[in-house]
């Protein structure tokens, strides 16, 4: 389906509902414009995936230090590696983890923006969505059924690479043994603040430059592939593409990134507590994965058609030309 061209930056104030002004990034059409440059773009991303695999080495050098200042003695290289692979699964460091990365994610972003003449709020699109408070059950709704249809996905791949289950199945054994305290502090890290880092950066400003330059659906694919390299997992990149696609399509259709962050922070908690949780529940029924499949099938058609035929008319604007323009 043919998403509909990019609106002009300007739109008359006197205009009933006008859209607001910092919604647009490109400036109006027939009016002098350097083409915006992408590179910046992939240098922040290269930025951000290598400072995501100093990260790991960071946190496994701080494991590895609180390892050997435990007074504990290995016979051999071996015994060490096995307990450090233990340390490194624990809440606490998972978490440290998380918030290290997160941090870095989101202090990319923000230096990024910083070297941009365009406002933040607009090179970001964190304005005013035009998606009405009622459809945010719907989004969100459709969102969570893209993790219920991955499951067999994940399940298939897991088979088939001969993995224990990659990144989600360590957070699902970790996540399991939490205390209170470590719970609360994992639904903040691994919960709610991807949902605004990693939409700050990829959603927010790597795909809004890209759409300016190659057009949305160009911007939305290869946003949501790079979303998904910079898991670096065979299980969870695939997903986390998958679900690119949605928050990329979801942001252009309603001109913000606020329901891609509700979004992206609604799955990352709700995985989070259904992973807490899971040691008190029992096993679905047939009737009931079933139930759940029709359910969240619903909802994910659902959304998109909103999306889709909203969308449309959301983005139908007077494209006047102006007598001035803004920069890219």
């Amino acid at each position: 389906m043919p998403l509909p061209p990019l609106p002009p930056l300007w739109m008359p104030a006197a205009e009933p509902g006008a859209v607001p002004i910092w919604y647009y990034a490109a400036a109006p059409p027939g009016t002098s414009q350097r083409k915006p440059r992408i590179w910046t773009v992939f240098l922040a991303f290269a930025v951000a995936f290598l400072a995501f695999i100093v990260a790991q080495f960071v946190v496994l050098g701080i494991a590895a230090l609180l390892l050997m200042k435990g007074g504990e003695s290995f016979s051999s290289s071996r015994d060490f590696v096995e307990a450090l692979q233990q340390v490194i699964v624990e809440p606490k460091v998972v978490i440290l983890f998380g918030l290290l990365s997160q941090m870095i994610i989101l202090g990319v972003a923000v230096v990024a923006v910083y070297f941009s003449p365009v406002p933040m709020v607009r090179r970001l699109r964190l304005g005013r969505s035009k998606l009405p408070l009622w459809a945010y059950p719907l989004v969100i709704g459709g969102a969570l059924a893209i993790a219920v249809f991955y499951g067999p996905i994940a399940e298939f791949i897991t088979r088939r690479l001969h993995a224990p289950g990659g990144t989600l199945k360590l957070l699902e054994d970790v996540l399991t043994h939490l205390t209170p305290a470590q719970a609360v502090a994992a639904v903040l890290v691994v919960g709610v603040l991807p949902g605004l880092a990693e939409e700050w950066l990829f959603r927010g400003y790597i795909q809004t430059r890209l759409s300016e330059r190659l057009g949305r659906w160009w911007a939305i694919v290869i946003t949501a592939l790079l979303f998904g390299l910079m898991h670096l997992d065979p299980v969870q990149s695939p997903f986390a593409a998958i679900f690119g696609v949605y928050l990329g399509y979801l942001a252009e259709q309603s001109g913000s990134i606020r329901p891609t962050m509700v979004c992206h922070m609604a799955n990352n908690t709700f995985q989070v507590l259904l992973a807490v949780s899971v040691k008190s529940q029992t096993a679905p029924s047939q009737s009931q994965e079933r139930a759940v499949f029709i359910a969240s099938a619903i909802l994910l058609a659902g959304s998109v058609v909103y999306l889709h035929f909203n969308g449309r008319k959301w983005n139908t604007v007077n494209s006047a030309t102006p007598a001035s323009s803004f920069p890219s």
